[in-house]
């Protein structure tokens, strides 16, 4: 039992801004293994100045390193501004890809934190907090054997929006290297054809997203094709979700949820064929050797197309990220044998201004069914809705789309629904009417425990749609117990009922519909899920409207004369036995109405 006053206010508040803070993805205690190769802050959608900024990168000494010396570098300004935020490592400069050498003291205790990415140890030294200063110094110790000029790079945080991420110095080497790049760089071409799906389930395996579309139709495809003379896969991808998408990307999961999975993105702002890791719910990006060949990208018009070939076979390797700050890091090893069945996730979104950074994926991105062999040729579906979300949206839209209506109309329209008829003691329209209503509540306690056993709990982006539903919950059970409490036929104070009960009961429903309304506007919901949603909902709620007007205007020239009060709500209503086949063809027509615009409503999550 929830009763809501005054003190209502404080926690609503409260899981509202717990919910903003939640979005905010900053790290004042430093940069995660994550942003290894990109150094790049996901602050929202801030992207880095593009102006030149007043912080430098100084070495001593600056030229000639040979193996094994010691340099001490150290991040200031020009001008005296301070900073909050670094992150820094020293790359090849004929291998971007590869850290080198290892940070062994910093020279401002407290500041700063030394951690591991793939490839070496103490590669990488970040900010350990969010205090500000002019300048920070520390030791970095060369490679044994030297790898040529190295770029020490950094990124450096002056506030949470305002950051550069192109601050460099370079380190030329004393000696002539021989040594080639291990890692892989590709770089894509703009010409993509168009995806041919007419030998999907013939030479192509293809994950085609929502379950109703059919080739280029689809918001999200993917197809494999295995090519058995090269032992390699030629993979398509394509995304047209609506604008300010240009990114799309493949994920190779052992189940339907974001972590520990294997992904290949396309970006197309900056054109680049990404490979990656889920360790949880955010991606890392990962160097590669020879994995990828002819690989094409382009945007079109808002969708993505992309197009390459990859390799049978790939092991990754990154940092378990609970050992990166320790002597001995743990390098996880993973391989994702195509030979056997994963479960495809699709994604897309926005990538930063001016970089290949992704965004986190706004719209849920939809995972197959079941898992996929993908070397065999079929056409697979998938949802984009784990159960417990698709259960939580259908129970509502049983209880406030069809049943609630239905608890109104009997209550204000059919009191003298078999009048001479008793069950429990009471009228049977009495029965059906607290029933119903009970069925209703029930319905909806079950759906918020399971959008909460899904969800966790209140994310920023369904803020508005889960206050809404929780205050619907709390009306509801007000209600409920207003119907326990009400008073006596004879209690004066019955009219004050009647009247409080059916106004309350109306702004129950009504906030109900604008709660449903508020479901399709949560980010993650896709532009043509959200299109289907506003449309159905709009039609039931007309719907509903003419037949609240059709059922007023039924008691107002059926009834001749008041029905009785007996244990009823004293309210006008269509007096069944003078005109008995009008009414009940009405209410069967009524119910058929509401279960359409029920079921229609809820192929928008169904199909998605």
């Amino acid at each position: 039992m929830i009763l809501c006053g005054r003190g209502c206010l404080v926690p609503t508040l409260t899981i509202i801004i717990v919910c903003f803070i939640l979005g905010i993805r900053g790290f004042p205690d430093g940069s995660p293994v994550s942003t290894c190769l990109t150094r790049y802050p996901i602050h929202g959608n801030v992207p880095a100045q593009t102006s030149q900024g007043p912080f430098v990168i100084t070495l001593d000494p600056p030229t000639g390193y040979q193996g094994g010396d010691v340099i001490k570098v150290k991040i200031s300004s020009s001008d005296g501004s301070q900073f909050s935020g670094f992150q820094i490592a020293a790359y090849r400069e004929s291998c971007p890809a590869q850290i080198v050498g290892e940070f062994t003291k910093s020279l401002n205790q407290g500041k700063s934190k030394i951690f591991s990415c793939p490839g070496g140890v103490k590669n990488m030294i970040t900010h350990s907090d969010d205090d500000h200063v002019s300048s920070i110094e520390f030791e970095w110790t060369a490679p044994s054997n030297s790898l040529g000029n190295i770029i020490f790079a950094s990124t450096v945080l002056q506030h949470y929006e305002t950051f550069w991420t192109d601050v460099t110095a370079t380190l030329p080497s004393a000696a002539t290297v021989t040594d080639t790049c291990s890692y892989q760089t590709v770089t894509p071409t703009s010409s993509v054809t168009a995806i041919d799906f007419s030998y999907c389930d013939n030479t192509k395996a293809c994950f085609l997203y929502p379950i109703t579309c059919e080739d280029s139709d689809c918001t999200a495809a993917v197809t494999f094709e295995y090519r058995e003379a090269t032992k390699d896969y030629k993979v398509e991808m394509y995304a047209n979700p609506g604008p300010s998408v240009n990114y799309v990307g493949v994920a190779f999961s052992s189940d339907d949820e974001m972590g520990d999975d294997e992904t290949f993105v396309c970006t197309t702002n900056e054109l680049s064929l990404q490979y990656g890791y889920n360790p949880g719910k955010e991606n890392e990006k990962l160097r590669y050797t020879d994995l990828f060949t002819e690989a094409e990208i382009r945007n079109e018009d808002g969708s993505v197309h992309c197009r390459f070939v990859m390799k049978e076979d790939y092991s990754l390797e990154t940092i378990d990220p609970n050992t990166a700050t320790s002597d001995t890091p743990t390098t996880i090893t993973k391989s994702f044998s195509k030979s056997s069945g994963w479960r495809i996730q699709l994604a897309w979104g926005q990538v930063i201004e001016g970089s290949d950074v992704i965004l986190m994926h706004k719209d849920m991105p939809p995972t197959t069914f079941s898992s996929v062999v993908i070397k065999e040729p079929g056409i697979y579906r998938g949802t984009a809705y784990p159960v417990l979300i698709k259960l939580h949206a259908t129970f509502m839209m049983v209880a406030w789309i069809l049943l609630s209506g239905l608890v109104t109309v009997i209550a204000r329209h059919y009191r003298e629904f078999m009048p001479k008829k008793r069950l429990f003691g009471t009228k049977v329209w009495f029965q059906m009417h607290r029933g119903l209503a009970v069925l209703v509540a029930i319905l909806t306690v079950l759906a918020v425990i399971m959008i909460f056993a899904a969800r966790g709990m209140i994310t920023k982006a369904a803020a508005p749609h889960a206050v809404c539903g929780l205050i619907v919950v709390v009306f509801l059970i007000l209600q409920i117990i207003a119907g326990i409490l009400r008073p006596d036929l004879s209690d004066k104070r019955r009219i004050i009922f009647n009247w409080g009960h059916r106004i309350l009961g109306n702004l129950t429903h009504l906030l109900a519909a604008i709660t449903m309304f508020l479901a399709f506007k949560i980010d993650y919901v896709t532009e043509s899920m959200r299109d289907f949603g506003y449309t159905t909902l709009g039609v039931w709620f007309g719907v509903q409207i003419l037949w609240l007007i059709a059922f007023e205007v039924a008691s107002c020239f059926l009834n001749k004369e008041e029905p009785p009060a007996t244990d009823s709500y004293e309210m006008e209503g269509i007096k069944i036995e003078k005109v008995s086949w009008i009414p009940s063809v009405m209410m069967v027509f009524y119910i058929l109405c509401l279960l359409a615009c029920c079921i229609s409503v809820m192929c928008a999550f169904l199909f998605y």
